[in-house]
């Protein structure tokens, strides 16, 4: 996919915090950083197998915005959003991007994801709603934000490399066109995407460690609060 790669995995968040923190300060005129931070914890699973609630998602979120303030970003922050809050957040987020396109994109989200073989169209990733009501295909992919859609928003900076963090996994139970596990590989140019498992597996945490965040975003927090980052 062009100059920038994918990431996945807990090994890799270590490079990942270096580069997103090299990346946010490497140009000389210092450009605005944006980043559009989305925690998902309270899913009203209605009856839909493993649309289980996620007890570190909004954890997760809320430490990533932390750390990215700190190191000056402007953080759209969302948490427990249902699909009307998550579509007007990424147009947000496009908005914002449009009216200063020399700025640095970031991307998070901590949540359910699936992958979506449409019928007429390439498969793509979709980042679920706390409020979805049914696990039909039709279902998913108009309440849930697909990843294309965040992709064409973030298009709107100019700067290179966009960055997206996906702490997202797919579980089984779900329409009949959501194909494999894990979230789909995606390949495009400008963008480096880091998944919390490789494509086509899910991430694994377990909820019974008792510990506030998720495993991949334990590791990136490590390296993000290291004295010195900015």
């Amino acid at each position: 996919m062009g100059k920038w790669t994918q990431l996945f995995g807990q090994a890799a968040a270590t490079l990942f915090a270096w580069l997103i923190l090299s990346t946010a300060s490497s140009a000389q005129s210092n450009p605005p950083r944006i980043a559009l931070v989305i925690g998902n914890s309270n899913y009203n699973n209605a009856g839909i197998p493993n649309l289980t609630r996620l007890p570190s998602a909004v954890n997760d979120a809320q430490d990533i915005r932390d750390a990215l303030r700190r190191s000056n970003f402007e953080v759209i922050f969302v948490d427990n959003a249902g699909h009307r809050r998550l579509h007007s957040a990424i147009v947000e987020f496009g908005q914002r991007l449009a009216a200063r396109p020399d700025a640095v994109a970031l991307f998070y989200f901590s949540g359910h994801g699936v992958q979506l073989d449409r019928r007429n169209g390439p498969t793509t990733n979709v980042l679920l709603p706390v409020d979805l009501s049914t696990a039909t295909d039709t279902e998913i992919e108009r309440r849930g934000l697909s990843l294309d859609t965040v992709l064409s928003e973030m298009s709107k900076s100019r700067a290179q490399p966009k960055i997206v963090i996906l702490d997202a996994c797919r579980t089984p139970g779900f329409g009949k066109n959501i194909g494999g596990k894990g979230l789909a590989r995606v390949s495009t140019s400008g963008f480096l995407i880091a998944y919390a498992s490789e494509p086509g597996t899910p991430s694994f945490d377990d909820f019974t460690r008792g510990e506030r965040n998720s495993r991949y975003t334990k590791h990136l927090l490590s390296q993000l609060r290291q004295p010195g980052q900015r």
